[in-house]
């Protein structure tokens, strides 16, 4: 295929809306997340700002290079390197966003290991033999397909194939609740649908492809903002209008809104089992299923009567465990805490006696004895 005037004129066309966008949507989270402490909007933050510059960088080529297609380079390493690392920069924000804080260094160290192993290869190929093989056509791809440098590049490039398969591993089968699973789904498929035109695109040098894959990159880029805007954490006009006015003052009314709206996000993922039997969860995991920080979050707590949202948890851990026993009088207690999400007796044993002012056994009994009686 060729590249005319006019599928030129496209191409830059969409790559200007592409680049607009990540900017806008980079500046968006930056001014709704600036002061927080979440690993998942300074991933989703680089992935924006990154994606615009690299869209950038290539309509700043085209214009002064007028390199299309006619001697467009197929599999260009500097070019699959690239769109790998901001591929995974987005992996990264969709895995923190469903098991925050489970991806730390060690494991995606693991994880990139055989990309990474990959790309040494490739690296090693270009600096020792002057070079790597040059492809325009796909011709010439059946010619040298059975070189090793064309080999590894074809890896390289289909290794995102996989990593997107695991992803959607992660999603469909962690017993981790999320609120926003389902537009995660709908995420990661875009996400696979990018990696296939991206192969295309790239790969056999197909222009229908590449086209398909900016549109996916400014559909997956509106996806992410609504699951960060609508739901996760709405983002007050307030708040923007002070960024760029630092004169105006945010009026406190501004600031108790957004706990008002985490108090309600808060109590409705409360109400769910999953989140409050789950043993192993945390303060800044409820804080990132909320979508807001530690703070706002302890705050509409607070607001909702609850000393603290670790109080909050315990307090819905005892009452599963009052009902249980009202149910089931001659339950066993071990059981009751464990399904509650206490992995420890004299844990759930003291949080039991300081909430309902009385021992489990001695509530128990009562129980048993009311039971009797009627």
């Amino acid at each position: 295929m060729h590249f005319s005037y006019i599928t030129s004129i496209i191409d830059i066309a969409v790559l200007a809306v592409q680049a607009f966008l990540m900017f806008a949507a980079a500046a968006l989270i930056f001014i709704k997340h600036n002061n927080t402490h979440d690993r998942s909007k300074s991933l989703i933050f680089t992935f924006f700002f990154s994606a615009a510059i690299v869209a950038t960088g290539e309509i700043v080529i085209i214009l002064r290079t007028n390199v299309f297609l006619d001697h467009y380079q197929m599999m260009p390493l500097q070019t699959i390197i690239m769109s790998c690392v901001i591929y995974f920069i987005l992996m990264c924000y969709l895995v923190e966003v469903l098991r925050p804080y489970w991806l730390n260094f060690k494991r995606l160290l693991i994880l990139l290991s055989p990309w990474l192993i990959l790309v040494g290869i490739a690296l090693y190929m270009h600096f020792t033999n002057d070079g790597l093989t040059s492809i325009y056509s796909l011709s010439k791809l059946k010619k040298y397909i059975t070189y090793p440098d064309v080999i590894v590049r074809i890896a390289i490039t289909s290794s995102l194939f996989f990593y997107t398969l695991w992803l959607f591993y992660i999603c469909c089968f962690t017993k981790r609740y999320h609120p926003t699973r389902p537009m995660i789904r709908i995420t990661m498929i875009t996400l696979l649908l990018m990696t296939i035109t991206f192969f295309c695109s790239r790969g056999l040098q197909f222009f229908w492809a590449h086209m398909a894959h900016e549109a996916l990159y400014i559909t997956i880029t509106v996806l992410i903002l609504y699951v960060e805007h609508y739901e996760r954490l709405h983002i007050p006009y307030e708040a923007v209008r002070t960024y760029y006015n630092p004169a105006v003052e945010v009026a406190p009314s501004t600031t108790q809104e957004v706990i008002n709206h985490v108090s309600i996000t808060l109590c409705n993922i409360m109400e769910d089992p999953k989140v409050w039997s789950d043993p192993d969860i945390t303060r800044d995991e409820i804080a990132h299923l909320v979508g807001s920080n530690r703070t706002y979050v302890n705050q509409a707590a607070k607001l909702l009567g609850f000393e603290s949202v670790t109080d909050m948890l315990h307090k819905r851990r005892i009452e599963y465990v009052c009902e249980r026993l009202r149910e089931e009088p001659n339950a066993n207690l071990q059981e009751v805490f464990y399904d509650a999400g206490y992995q420890s007796r004299t844990t759930a044993w003291r949080h039991f006696t300081n909430i309902v002012g009385c021992s489990p056994t001695e509530f128990q009994e009562k129980n048993i004895h009311q039971e009797h009686i009627t």
